[in-house]
């Protein structure tokens, strides 16, 4: 297409906030640059070669400096402008060439002040998909909120299939860190000032879902839906219940998810995130022949909205995850015993995307329900040579041989994948977990190179401590004591788990060490107080033991057992002491 050809009037202006953009900016503005009259960069303080990169374009920059608001920064831009119209895309976005002249002919449309494009947006996981208002008439328009700025704008808009592609979600861990902790901290500030935004509520939880502090996500999620009910949209509340249904089912309340989720499918039943969810919260409880019916229903919905798309402001996360789907329904049939099922559908997933090493797990699965074995093994040993794969997948393929011996040696397809990710503490911590019968010393090797790859990995600790403790190692035991209770921030998981493991190899003056370690964190927990003061009775130290179940009474006052121990500890010590 020559996009020279094509009349440009009215006129357009390309209106951006930069700051370090240098690698997303070249393929942003080398579609742009041809549709376009005039590019407005406002750079916040670029330290890289993001400003010589805009100006190679021709673009007009200015310098202002970032202060912690991005609709301020917007609108400085706008007020630049000077064309018809304004286009306003990120550098870390791309136009669709081929939607050009959809675009070109919207402007001239003299009934409207407002267009609309459909934004993808490529995270780990797929394509989100929704609708944004990134074209507006020059003064018909501006920016509303300090991050996730809204766009304050009249009615009379135009829906169009325009595409933008934004690859901001899938950076590097370092950089997507970096970026949802400056997001986090403006949204908490925004929350503040806004308490009943349900879009505000909405982007911290999204937040918190990205970082996986899913806990955190429930109880924003939850207090949104409350706080918010008198503003909130539809959409809005859409989105919120689904991401707060997930981190619920991240952190085991797939019922709470399912109950939640049921309640506003009823409203919107062709929600295709709530759907996916649902039926994930469904598997999660094992009721496979439910989830099947929301996995189907899921593909009758995708397909309907391919032949008659819908274009409104709904984030979509699951749009292009019909893949996902097939999977997952080859996963259900394989549960409900139906595996000729279960390997048609994982060939469907696969087809779709060959390059998921974990769909062609699902189809071996099913592969040797139906004693084809040497087919599963080939669908597994394909996937290593060329598709993209994760240390898990060798853990996974490993787990498939314990089950069926046809499809290898667990330690060899282990060992394999340490060749691939050497570095990977899950692929050493399971081949650790087999070696602990039969090779101590090399399960020892492994686990002591897990804790120079995290010092703080649970897995590791316990491997260890519970291998010191089955051969008898008072020596290595003590080493690792002191090694873990040195570390600055063992978690409260591997602190209760390693204390439950020596209580119950009555290694209660260890137990001791670590229980209160435990407890400098969390002195209000009365059950962990109440372990402590059961190992000082062990040893003797009844008045310790005694005043360490006061304690514990003093948190939970009418728990019976703590009230029985305490006059059993009196007893022992008038006892003692006559």
């Amino acid at each position: 297409m020559n996009v020279q050809n094509i009349k440009k009037q009215p006129t357009l202006s390309l209106c951006m906030i930069v700051k370090d953009e240098e690698y997303f900016l070249p393929q942003c503005l080398d579609i742009l640059k041809d549709v376009v009259d005039e590019i407005i960069i406002v750079d916040t303080g670029s330290t890289d070669k993001t400003v010589e990169i805009a100006e190679s374009y021709g673009a007009k920059v200015y310098h202002h400096p970032w202060e912690g608001d991005f609709s301020k920064a917007r609108n400085i831009s706008l007020s630049y402008a000077a064309s018809d119209w304004i286009i306003v895309i990120d550098p870390d976005e791309e136009l669709d060439r081929d939607d050009i002249p959809i675009l070109l002919n919207a402007l001239n449309r003299t009934d409207i002040d407002v267009i609309f494009c459909i934004v993808s947006s490529e995270t780990k996981e797929g394509w989100t998909r929704h609708s944004s208002h990134r074209v507006f008439r020059r003064g018909k328009a501006h920016y509303s909120g300090i991050v996730h700025n809204q766009l304050i704008h009249g009615e009379k808009k135009l829906n169009t299939s325009v595409r933008i592609y934004h690859y901001g979600y899938n950076l590097p861990e370092d950089k997507m860190v970096a970026k949802y902790k400056r997001t986090q901290a403006l949204l908490e500030k925004q929350v503040k000032v806004e308490p009943e935004n349900a879009y505000v509520h909405f982007n911290y939880l999204r937040v918190m879902r990205a970082q996986k502090r899913f806990k955190e996500g429930v109880s924003i999620g939850k207090k949104a839906l409350t706080d918010c009910v008198k503003t909130i949209t539809p959409i809005h509340r859409q989105m919120i219940v689904h991401d707060t249904a997930y981190c619920l089912i991240q952190i085991g309340r797939a019922t709470e998810a399912e109950q939640m989720i049921g309640k506003v499918l009823k409203d919107y039943p062709d929600n295709l995130d709530l759907i996916f969810t649902i039926s994930a919260a469904l598997v999660a409880k094992k009721k496979y022949k439910e989830a099947l019916l929301y996995l189907q229903h899921f593909l009758k919905v995708k397909e309907k909205e391919r032949i008659s798309p819908k274009v409104d402001l709904l984030l979509v996360d699951t749009y292009t995850m019909e893949d996902k789907i097939w999977a997952n329904i080859g996963d259900c049939y394989h549960e409900l015993g139906k595996y000729e099922k279960g390997a048609e559908a994982a060939n469907k997933a696969i087809a779709l995307r060959p390059d998921i090493a974990d769909y062609k797990r699902t189809l071996a699965l099913n592969l040797c329900r139906l004693d084809r074995f040497n087919e599963a093994r080939t669908v597994l040993e394909s996937a290593v040579s060329n598709e993209r794969i994760d240390p898990s997948y060798y853990v996974k393929w490993s787990f498939l041989c314990n089950m069926y011996p046809s499809l290898g040696v667990m330690e060899q397809i282990l060992e394999q994948g340490l060749c691939v990710f050497p570095q990977s503490d899950e692929l050493h911590n399971h081949l650790a977990a087999i070696l602990a019968e039969k090779s101590p010393d090399k399960a020892i090797k492994n686990w002591e190179q897990i804790l120079r790859i995290n010092p703080n990995h649970v897995g590791a600790y316990l491997g260890l401590i519970q291998l010191a403790l089955k051969v008898a190692d008072s020596e290595l035991l003590d080493k690792l004591l002191a090694q873990f209770l040195v570390l600055e921030e063992p978690s409260e998981e591997l602190l209760l788990k390693v204390a439950k493991i020596l209580i119950k190899n009555q290694k209660h003056e260890r137990s001791i060490l670590v229980l209160n370690k435990y407890l400098d964190k969390r002195p209000d927990d009365s059950n962990t107080l109440v372990d402590l003061a059961t190992c000082h009775a062990k040893i003797g130290q009844y008045e310790v033991a005694f005043m360490g179940y006061r304690a514990a009474l003093n948190l939970d006052p009418h728990n019976p057992q703590i009230i029985q121990n305490l006059k059993v500890l009196e007893k022992m010590i008038r006892n003692n002491k006559g």
